[in-house]
């Protein structure tokens, strides 16, 4: 069986987490990046041959130069919730 790597992007707008770009095995769904986005979190999952070895990682994306306003909006909606 071949290695799994899937990736998953969470926008933090005014509104809360909006889903962006997704990538499932053997398929890819690409969704527009909304207006109005303060930072990007994205999600890679890599899963071993019959679920062996499951690594993710994580990385973030600040979209403009207001660390209280990013932190603010975390505070309200708390962390993105991943479907990868």
């Amino acid at each position: 069986m071949s290695l799994s790597k899937e990736w998953e992007e969470q926008h933090l707008t005014e509104k809360g987490w909006v889903q962006g770009n997704i990538r499932y095995d053997h398929a890819f769904d690409k969704n527009e990046t909304p207006k109005g986005v303060f930072l990007t979190v994205r999600k890679e999952s890599y899963i071993g041959a019959i679920g062996a070895d499951v690594n993710e990682t994580f990385s973030e994306k600040t979209h403009i130069n207001n660390p209280d306003k990013i932190k603010e909006l975390k505070s309200k909606y708390g962390e993105p919730d991943f479907g990868v």
